[in-house]
C-alpha cells in the first residue's frame, strides 16, 4: 500500500507541476524557492481542503502554489489498489530558474 501510496503521491506532484505558471514579476526579481501545499484529495481526485503549509519566502511564489492547485482541480483519481476515501498530501513545489 506504501508503494501505491508512493506512486499516487508522485503522480499528484507530476499533475501539479504541469499547471504551474512562474510569475513573471517573480522570473524578473530572480525569486526561486521551494512552497510546501497542503491539500486533501478524495477518491475522485477533487480537491476537499488545502493551504501553504510553508512559505517559499517569497509572496508572489506561495499565491502562485495557492492559484496552482485550484487551476490543478481535479486531480487524477485515486487508484483502485489504494482503498482510502480521502488522502492528504503534503508536496513541495520547487520554483526554480533556468
Amino acid at each position: 500500500a506504501d508503494d501505491a501510496r508512493a506512486g499516487y503521491v508522485a503522480t499528484l506532484q507530476a499533475w501539479l507541476q504541469r499547471h504551474m505558471q512562474y510569475p513573471e514579476r517573480a522570473i524578473a526579481r530572480r525569486q526561486q524557492g521551494t512552497a510546501t501545499l497542503y491539500f486533501v484529495v478524495d477518491r475522485l481526485g477533487r480537491v476537499l481542503d488545502y493551504r501553504l503549509e510553508q512559505s517559499s519566502g517569497h509572496r508572489l511564489l506561495d499565491r502562485e502554489a495557492l492559484a496552482m492547485i485550484e487551476r490543478a482541480a481535479p486531480m487524477p483519481q485515486m487508484p483502485a489498489s489504494l482503498i482510502a476515501s480521502d488522502m492528504a498530501v503534503v508536496v513541495p513545489i520547487r520554483f526554480a530558474l533556468r
